[in-house]
């Protein structure tokens, strides 16, 4: 009733419940008895390894205050090979937050990529275009100290940025989905060993590698 991947499910019955359902086991009683699709994608041709960071954002976080429930959006950066996700909780979708939220990303990633690809959040992007988009001044201003291009994609062109288009309800899903979270805090913390040990560390459904194991080996 409250959309979460099948992955997840499987990782609060085991937690919650104690109770250990083979995957397949899962899948063919949801296929059967709820009316469970999964949708497939197109793989896209990949960038040089180290070059390029995609990055979205959306309301992945729901925390409780006060007894009610508070949507929140997150920054996500994917890095276009290897596909190791950051995830990184925001109050306000500002342009400060949008820098706090890439130097973050930067310790992360031990590293910072040259190409920022992001879709046209008014915190980085002033005016979306398809040949001239004007970025926002002080966002500009940071790229250039940091010696970044950023590279919009276009308004509506999702497959401009393939490996962040399914990563808002991947980590909603998989990362905040089930969980009782009652401040940024928490939720940093739980973005942050989902990135690393979770969704890091399971076979990518493209690339068949862990996304941790192929970042250090192939894009830090």
């Amino acid at each position: 009733d409250r959309g979460l991947r099948l992955t997840k499910v499987r990782k609060l019955l085991q937690r919650k419940k104690q109770v250990d359902v083979p995957y397949s086991a899962l899948y063919r009683f949801a296929v059967k008895d709820l009316a469970f699709r999964v949708d497939h994608s197109v793989r896209m041709v990949d960038t040089a390894a180290g070059k390029v960071v995609q990055i979205d954002t959306g309301l992945v976080v729901t925390l409780i205050v006060d007894g009610a429930e508070v949507k929140k959006k997150a920054f996500i950066f994917t890095p276009a090979v290897s596909r190791y996700r950051f995830v990184y909780p925001i109050d306000h979708e500002t342009t400060g937050a949008a820098i706090e939220a890439c130097e973050a990303a930067w310790a992360f990633y031990g590293g910072i990529f040259e190409v920022l690809l992001p879709d046209n959040t008014k915190a980085i992007i002033d005016k979306a275009s398809p040949t001239s988009p004007k970025i926002n001044e002080a966002f500009l201003e940071y790229a250039q100290l940091r010696d970044i291009t950023v590279d919009p994609a276009r308004v509506r062109k999702p497959r401009d940025k393939p490996h962040v288009e399914q990563a808002v309800k991947f980590v909603r899903d998989d990362c905040f989905g089930g969980e009782e979270i009652h401040s940024f805090d928490e939720a940093r913390t739980r973005a942050l060993f989902w990135s690393e040990h979770e969704a890091g560390m399971k076979p990518h459904s493209t690339t068949k590698r862990r996304p941790k194991e192929h970042f250090l080996a192939d894009e830090q």
